[in-house]
Order: C-alpha cells, then structure tokens, then sequence
C-alpha cells in the first residue's frame, strides 16, 4: 500500500515517536522476511562447513543447526556435487 507522500510523512513520524515512547522498534514485514532468510541462510553455510569438517553425525549437525535429516542429506550430496 502506498500513501501520499504527506500521509507517509506523518505515519513515519508517529511511529518513531510511539517506538521511543515504548522503547520498541518496529520491524516491517519486509525486515523481518529479510531477517528470517538470513538467518536461513546462516544455518544452511554454518551445515554445509560442519558436513566439511565430516567429523560430526548427520544427526548431530541436524541438532546443532535444527535442520531435518532429510534436509541434511540433500545438502550432505550438494556439498559432495560441488553445488553448495
């Protein structure tokens, strides 16, 4: 949705003064899409190096990373591939 630039103006500024007053900050939809697919990612790099060490179970990086099993041993043959 987009607002007039007035309106967009003035609903800034109301928020980022109940933000202060509350001492909270508001995260839009897009933010917090964007902080999930990091954080996605974040598990996925932090799989693929455990899998490369190859001294940790494919349970054990399942319980460290919250990954399923399933989801480790696709990515297990795409760091074997090559296509990680």
């Amino acid at each position: 949705m987009v607002l007039p630039a007035e309106l967009e103006d003035a609903y800034h500024q109301e928020l980022m003064e109940f933000e202060e007053k509350e001492k909270m900050q508001y995260i839009t939809t897009a933010e917090r899409i964007g902080i999930e697919k990091g954080e996605r990612i974040g598990v996925r790099k932090t799989a693929e190096n455990l899998l490369a060490m190859g001294v940790l179970t494919n349970e054990q990086i399942a319980q460290a990373t919250g990954l399923t099993l399933k989801e480790i041993r696709k990515l297990k043959k795409s760091v074997r591939q090559g296509n990680a």
